[in-house]
């Protein structure tokens, strides 16, 4: 009699089946933080030889686009690195189910707009006079020489204030004025004036240089005395004053 022995033996599938494995590249930082995770959940970060699964990892502003490679392929935004992990996991394992991550992935980012270019306003500043007015209070001061019809040389000074209002310069000046040559009497002879005019100045800049073109209007006095007695002898007359 011819007896047979048949030996069936009942492996499991779960052991010959391939480990979830998956091979990223892309960004150096993203790739290696995603490893971490998915190593901790049992996916294998440098597979065998079961063929692993292929997935980029890129930045897309405050973003990470993950990408599946091969086919068929698919691009995934999230918003961290965990939640790439899992998208990864996701496509390496057959026991997953896509929907699961609907509440991880973010919506594709808007267009990004630019801001509006500052042109109107440069061109305002660009079509602005170039001269701009000084400010606060000026004081000034001169020293004068003049001729007057009685052949008489004259030398004085003057002093002054300004105080700008817009681009006019709101100015009161006070000038002083001796004899000190002229024909005949004047040996023995002296006179003196004194004035005070108010009015105004416009400043125009040239380069590094300033022009002011002013009028001024007001009382003067002139003196007229004798040297000859050693007194203070001689009349007083007052008058309109005006200059440009």
């Amino acid at each position: 009699m011819i007896r047979a022995l048949v030996i069936v033996v009942i492996a499991s599938s779960a052991a010959w089946a391939c480990p979830p494995a998956a091979e990223l590249a892309g960004d150096p930082v993203l790739v290696g933080r995603v490893s971490e995770i998915l190593a901790a959940n049992g996916v294998e970060v440098t597979p065998g030889e079961c063929a692993p699964l292929r997935a980029r990892l890129e930045r897309r502003g405050a973003a990470i686009v993950v990408v599946r490679m091969g086919d068929p392929s698919e691009e995934r935004i999230v918003s961290d690195p965990a939640t790439a992990a899992t998208v990864i996991e996701s496509w390496s394992r057959s026991d997953f189910e896509g929907p699961l991550l609907a509440s991880h992935v973010l919506a594709p980012l808007p267009p990004r707009t630019e801001a509006p270019p500052a042109a109107p306003r440069e061109a305002a500043t660009q079509d602005a006079a170039p001269y701009v007015a000084p400010r606060g209070i000026q004081v000034f001061g001169a020293a004068e020489t003049s001729f007057a019809d009685d052949r008489t040389s004259w030398a004085g000074a003057l002093i002054g204030v300004c105080i700008q209002v817009g681009r006019v310069c709101v100015s009161a000046r006070g000038r002083v004025a001796t004899v000190v040559d002229g024909p005949g009497m004047w040996d023995e002879a002296e006179r003196h004036a004194t004035d005070a005019l108010f009015g105004g100045d416009i400043p125009f800049a040239l380069g590094p240089t300033t022009f002011t073109f002013g009028i001024g209007a007001g009382m003067g006095s002139v003196h007229t005395g004798s040297l000859a007695t050693g007194m203070p002898q001689g009349s007083e007359t007052f008058g309109l004053r005006a200059d440009a």
